[in-house]
């Protein structure tokens, strides 16, 4: 495995002494392929992440992202600036909840009509028809935001609808059958069973059918979302997924078509978008939807949206700004990446400095007049107030490339662990078997419960889809 331009980070001291601690111990070498970390780089991991920065399927929301951030960056904020600074960040992602998404109306009118079609029932009572979809795109192309947002707008008008939503990087076992597992726990926990009232049969056709039984207690219509399903495609198995004993992603994707499924929507979402290509599934079987990575134009469109929601204190953060070096970050994400991941994070930042300077003047305010004489503030004044509120400019954020290294925090413990055993390394080449044994070593040290080594090699695969190695 080879890891090139990795940018050096210093590590904490808890994952300083881990990694001393694996790189002292030795293991015998094997003739197996090596895996390769450039010299010298460390990396910051945080070991544990936030059990509240998760949401029930298992996906860190923007929101819940930006209020971490805060909290961690101003511990020492006042009460007021810090509640200030977390209205904002949970208002991050609101012009992407403006319905149709700003930049994505062709995409969110595909999904109308996909929801519509499989689960409106026709008018004589039978069962709506179901369907899947595979919705594809670069990161950053909004994704996961439209299908959040057209499932949220169909649940609006139809109540009685059940969302499932899975996100298979978080999944233990990532296959076919670690996602039905994970969708049959989700079920039971709408109905109200504990986790162990049925045992499950094993990987395979019998496994799907005993699952979708689980999926037709839940009501008439039923929407199944999995987000980055591309980790359930093993590449040994030539786009497969789950193995000849197991659950094919083409079964997987055709289960809103058996007969004792309800009316099942199965949106599966991937950055790859040859993924129904090399899981060899049948043209017409399952719908594609493909996001193309946002123009200028479009990335404009989204910061006037985002800035003008906020009143006068959007205006406040684009006179901040400035419309020069709103333009210039426009145009270089747009030709870079098309990540509006950016161009939002932008916005919020402006908007950050706006509430930091209105609070510092309300402070200030307050230390110089008395309280009992302090007049009530009305919304005319505030307007003229945030209007008039000399505020520092920020600094656009530096044009970077996606690095993968900047959501190495989001990974599973497990795969935080190996790549503390590949930094600690001396070489630059280590072989598998002594990872394994480093990692064994670690999970010793740490009391836990150590993977064995198929989990151990599923783990590096993962790792390597996700940029930080190459075979």
């Amino acid at each position: 495995f080879r890891r090139p331009h990795v940018r050096t980070h210093h590590a904490p001291r808890t994952l300083a002494a881990m990694a001393s601690t694996s790189a002292a111990m030795s293991a015998a070498a094997m003739d197996t392929t090596p895996a390769v970390l450039p010299r010298g780089s460390r990396l910051t991991l945080p070991i544990v992440a936030s059990a509240g920065d998760a949401s029930p399927g298992g996906v860190r929301t923007p929101a819940r992202q930006a209020k971490a951030a805060i909290e961690e960056a101003t511990p020492c904020m006042t009460p007021c600036a810090k509640r200030r600074r977390l209205d904002v960040a949970e208002d991050v992602s609101a012009p992407l909840q403006r319905y149709p998404l700003v930049g994505r109306e062709r995409e969110c009118e595909v999904l109308d009509r996909f929801l519509d079609r499989s689960l409106t029932a026709p008018t004589d009572g039978s069962r709506a028809a179901g369907g899947s979809i595979y919705v594809s795109g670069g990161p950053g192309a909004g994704k996961t935001c439209a299908v959040r947002a057209a499932v949220e707008q169909w649940q609006q008008r139809n109540s009685a609808t059940v969302v499932l939503e899975v996100n298979c990087m978080e999944l233990s076992q990532r296959s076919s059958a670690g996602l039905l597992q994970r969708l049959s726990a989700l079920a039971r926990a709408q109905l109200g069973r504990a986790a162990g009232h049925k045992r499950l049969p094993p990987p395979g056709p019998k496994l799907l059918a005993a699952v979708t039984e689980e999926l037709a207690q839940l009501g008439r219509s039923v929407v199944i979302i999995a987000d980055e399903v591309d980790q359930l495609v093993a590449k040994r198995q030539g786009g497969r997924a789950g193995g000849a004993a197991g659950v094919s992603l083409e079964a997987l994707l055709a289960m809103p078509r058996l007969a004792s499924a309800p009316a099942v929507a199965f949106v599966a979402i991937a950055n790859a978008v040859d993924l129904l290509e090399r899981g060899d599934i049948a043209a017409g079987s399952c719908e594609a939807l493909l996001f193309e990575t946002y123009s200028a134009e479009q990335l404009r469109s989204i910061v006037h949206s985002r800035l003008d929601l906020e009143g006068s204190a959007g205006a406040a953060a684009a006179k901040a700004l400035g419309p020069i070096a709103v333009e210039l970050r426009i145009r270089q994400v747009a030709k870079q990446s098309g990540d509006c991941r950016q161009i939002v994070r932008l916005c919020e930042q402006a908007l950050m400095e706006v509430a930091a300077e209105i609070e510092e003047q309300e402070r200030s305010q307050m230390e110089v007049t008395p309280a009992p004489s302090t007049p009530a503030t009305t919304p005319a004044a505030t307007e003229r107030a945030v209007a008039s509120t000399p505020c520092k400019r920020p600094r656009p954020a530096a044009p970077t490339r996606a690095d993968p290294l900047a959501t190495a925090g989001q990974l599973p413990l497990e795969q935080q662990m190996l790549l503390c055993v590949l930094a600690a390394s001396e070489g630059e080449a280590v072989r598998v078997p002594e990872i394994c044994a480093r990692y064994k070593d670690s999970c010793k040290h740490l009391h836990r419960v150590a993977l064995g080594k198929a989990e151990v090699s599923s783990a590096l695969q993962a790792l390597e889809q996700r940029g930080l190695l190459s075979l």
